[in-house]
């Protein structure tokens, strides 16, 4: 005799407390019939199912048991083998002789409380009796595997290349079966169809981002339980949702040309700090906007330090947090302001809140480089005196594309967009606009040894805001000993309470060549704006003034369609060139041209008081002091025609 086992898969269900069993037996050849039972209720009958067992006292039909008993088989007749089936939903087939055996079968239960089971006896009558306990109850699990559940979706969320982005998932099974896990992406947003992702079969997936670059990403898993104490389907999957990861470039990275460094930061702030005073070439690229407190870079060593958007044809801002200046440029620093960078003041909306300082200042030695497109220094408003947008301060501003524009402060600074008081400025390209200042609306220069050479670009619709003789420059002052070459480029659309509405070149030494481009466009005018100051009853200059000792060379360009407004038609002078009594003043011949409304009433330059054009007041050009017969021009000076004054005499091609 040997024990008779089978195995099954699962059905959730409430195990019975008894099972009764009838037997048909029928002799050989002769068709005689008997009945045996296996008994396994009584007092001594256990516990059905076992508190142990998966699921408790909770089952509910159908489901599988394996029952485990002793059971005496007793001879009545011949003792021949005998061989039994059972039914009721599984068979089970063995050979019995005559003994006491612990019989392990699988019984499935079906209404909670019999099984029904037929036995066929090959020789004569037998009666089977059990023993008087179940020996053990092992309940199976249902007849499929059971579906894992979701807990915890994977997360969607929008990151940049610079963070962390980790992805997971939580199921719970009940059944005994085991979890596994693959991760998918996709290309749309949709949780079947995707791509396997080699080796990624953990509850968790964390995706390469700096390697996928920016974008939008899909994942999702497929959560599988396999359990193969089953009936039928032992292998059930899940999918999760899908979860939509949105990567953005990262808040700041950072490279060197030898490849030394190569990181990803938080902010700038932590960028710069890791730089320190390490020399070096650094690329910090900047993919979200930051708040920057005033930062001043220390030590001497070499850095060369270039602030670029991230990724190309972005455009991020920095803005200052607090009161200060947002750059400091010591000895041997170079900072490039690359393409999509703006620098912003305190406040980016309406400029209230004012600063003590110009929003970068370059110091001895110090470098600063603007180029690129979309770079802008913008939204400072500097009310300690000196400089809104750039100071230089010793060191050099090359410009060479971008916008310094909506900086100044209109009742006491010098310099809207750029004050330099030692060191140098070139304008290769780029735009200065809508700046303001009491001086040098757009540009002040000043100092013994200070240069300014504009190559291109252009300076436009910035103000001055002081008034009279001492004031003025609505695009350029030039004071103090200071040189500002004219190569190139265009100065328009100025304004000034006063004087220059263009350029004001004031103080001996004080030097402006213009060798071409073009000064146009611009205004002076003593119809104040309401809180800009006193009215001044002098206006002179709507292109170009030149006083008390300063000096202007024409040797090329056009001077066209300025104007000088004002009320007073005794005091209202120069619409092209004013040149007081005190300086010195040449237009070389083939030196560019200077429209006057007497030959032009379209483009020319123009005086007018109230009433309209004013005559002999010089609309080209006017010379020394206001009295009648001083040397003008109301005509056009033409490029062949010459036109001098050395504070003395006046030569060329004046009208008296």
């Amino acid at each position: 005799m040997k024990r008779i086992k089978n195995t099954f898969a699962i059905l959730t269900a409430l195990l019975a407390l008894m099972l009764l069993s009838t037997c048909d037996h029928t002799k050989d050849g002769q068709g005689e019939t008997g009945t045996f039972t296996i008994n396994l209720g009584g007092t001594n009958r256990a516990a059905f199912p076992p508190a142990d067992a998966p699921g408790g006292d909770n089952l509910t039909p159908p489901f599988l048991a394996e029952l485990r008993f002793e059971v005496i088989f007793t001879e009545v007749g011949s003792s021949t083998v005998r061989s039994f089936s059972f039914n009721g939903g599984q068979n089970a087939t063995g050979r019995i002789a005559v003994g006491t055996y612990v019989v392990t079968m699988n019984i499935r239960f079906i209404d909670g409380n019999n099984l029904y089971a037929r036995g066929i006896a090959e020789d004569n009558p037998i009666s089977i009796t059990s023993g008087s306990n179940i020996i053990n109850m092992r309940v199976f699990n249902p007849d499929n595997a059971q579906p894992p559940s979701i807990s915890a979706q994977p997360v969607s969320g929008s990151y940049t290349i610079a963070d962390a982005v980790n992805l997971s998932v939580s199921a719970l099974i009940t059944d005994g079966g085991t979890l596994s896990y693959q991760w998918y992406s996709n290309t749309t947003n949709s949780n079947s169809g995707g791509t396997q992702l080699s080796g990624e079969t953990g509850a968790s997936f964390t995706p390469d981002i700096v390697t996928l670059g920016t974008g939008i990403y899909y994942y999702y898993v497929e959560v599988t339980n396999t359990n193969a104490n089953v009936i039928n389907n032992n292998i059930i999957t899940e999918t999760s949702q899908v979860a939509i990861i949105s990567v953005a470039a990262a808040a700041v990275s950072m490279s060197t040309t030898d490849g030394a460094t190569d990181a990803t930061y938080a902010n700038l702030q932590a960028a710069l700090t890791a730089i320190g005073t390490t020399a070096g070439t650094y690329t910090i690229k900047i993919g979200t906007n930051q708040e920057l407190a005033p930062y001043s870079f220390t030590g001497t060593n070499a850095r060369n330090i270039t602030l670029i958007a991230d990724p190309p044809g972005n455009t991020v801002t920095v803005q200052l947090s607090s009161n200060g200046r947002l750059f400091t440029l010591p000895n041997n620093l170079t900072l490039t302001l690359d393409d999509g960078i703006v620098l912003r003041g305190r406040n980016a909306t309406d400029n209230s809140a004012n600063n003590n300082g110009a929003l970068i200042q370059v110091n001895t030695g110090g470098h600063l480089i603007m180029m690129g497109t979309g770079s802008k220094i913008t939204g400072n408003t500097n009310s300690s005196s000196l400089g809104s947008g750039v100071y230089v301060n010793g060191g050099s501003f090359t410009m060479d594309g971008g916008e310094i524009s909506g900086n100044g402060y209109q009742t006491s600074a010098s310099g809207g967009g750029v004050h330099v008081s030692s060191g140098n400025f070139t304008l290769e390209k780029g735009v200065i606009s809508g700046n303001s200042a009491s001086r040098g609306g757009g540009v002040d220069i000043t100092g013994v040894n200070v240069v300014f050479v504009m190559k291109g670009g252009e300076i436009s619709g910035n103000g001055a805001y002081q008034g009279g003789m001492t004031g003025g420059g609505g695009g350029v002052m030039v004071r103090s000993g200071a040189t500002f070459t004219m190569e190139n480029g265009k100065i328009s659309g100025n304004y000034s309470e006063g004087s220059g509405g263009g350029v004001y070149v004031s103080n001996t030494d004080s030097i402006f060549t213009m060798e071409a481009g073009e000064i146009s466009g611009n205004t002076v005018t003593n119809v104040l704006r309401p809180g800009s100051g006193s009215q001044t009853t002098t206006v002179v200059g709507a292109g170009v003034m030149v006083n008390s000792g300063g000096s202007f060379i024409m040797k090329g360009g056009d001077i066209s369609d300025n104007t000088v407004q004002g009320t007073n038609s005794t005091t209202n002078a120069g619409g092209g060139v004013y040149v007081a009594s005190d300086t010195n003043f040449t237009k070389e011949p083939g030196g560019g041209t200077i429209t006057g409304y007497g030959s032009d009433t379209i483009n020319g330059n123009v005086v007018r008081n109230a009433s309209g054009p004013v005559s002999n007041m010089g609309h080209a050009v006017r010379l020394g002091n206001f009295a009648a017969g001083n040397p003008r021009r109301d005509t056009t000076v033409t490029a062949a025609e010459e036109l001098k004054w050395d504070g003395t005499d006046a030569t060329g091609d004046w009208t008296y």
